[in-house]
């Protein structure tokens, strides 16, 4: 065997990352929703459901899909750059390993 050293593809740091801060979104929002309809009495506001109806199943989704847009926005502009980054660093591996016709 060589003594090169195992190095972790970058692409995985960034997914896994991506799966936190899905997790982290879906809780808030969990939260939210539940809050909500806690909190929140059965006065009619919106169509006729009750207010806590329709802050929790319409207002408040509507909120966390325009913040989810923002933050979808932001993030992909960054990660799009590593991903950039990371595929550059691959294929300079690749061109290293292999004779320019795929053998090795």
């Amino acid at each position: 065997m060589s003594d090169q050293q195992f190095e972790e593809d970058p692409r995985i740091r960034v997914a896994r990352r991506g799966l936190v801060l899905s997790w982290t979104f879906f809780t808030v929002y969990l939260a939210a929703i539940i809050g909500v309809a806690a909190v929140f009495g059965n006065e009619p506001l919106l169509f006729g459901l009750p207010r806590w109806a329709a802050l929790s199943c319409l207002i408040v989704p509507a909120v966390f899909v325009v913040a989810l847009t923002h933050c979808a926005a932001f993030v992909a502009g960054a990660q799009w750059a590593h991903f950039q980054r990371a595929g550059d660093k691959l294929e300079e591996q690749s061109k290293r390993v292999t004779d320019g016709r795929g053998r090795r």
